[in-house]
Order: structure tokens, then sequence, then C-alpha cells
């Protein structure tokens, strides 16, 4: 997904990271500062281009009435 000849620091970054444990998903920016940036810009950028909508709950049992 990511040409690691063109995008080198990308891919240190992905390889990189890791997620808080015991945590809801976040990053870990405390074990290696000079990682998380890419890995943020690109969440930035996804979130953008890609935004979530509305979140839709079915309850079932009230779809089951109709």
């Amino acid at each position: 997904m990511v040409d690691p000849h063109k995008c080198p620091d990308v891919v240190k970054d992905f390889e990189g990271v890791r997620v808080l444990e015991g945590g809801a998903g976040e990053l870990d920016k405390k074990s290696d500062p000079s990682l998380t940036h890419w890995t943020d810009a690109l969440g930035y950028y996804i979130e953008a281009e890609f935004p979530v909508r509305n979140r839709v709950i079915y309850d079932i049992e009230l779809l089951n009435r109709y």
C-alpha cells in the first residue's frame, strides 16, 4: 500500500508506531517522539476525505414490529 522507495518515512512510522496498552486506540507518542507524525497526518487526511457520517444504531426488536 505504501511504496517504501518513495515514502520511507511513512513506512518507518507505520512499522514503529505502537498503540497505548489498555487505551482506546491512542498512539504511544512518548516511546519514540520521532514517530507518529506521518500516522497522525494520514489519519487527519482520511478523516477529512472519508468522514464518518450518521452512525445509525438499529433496534432489532423495533424493526421487527413493522
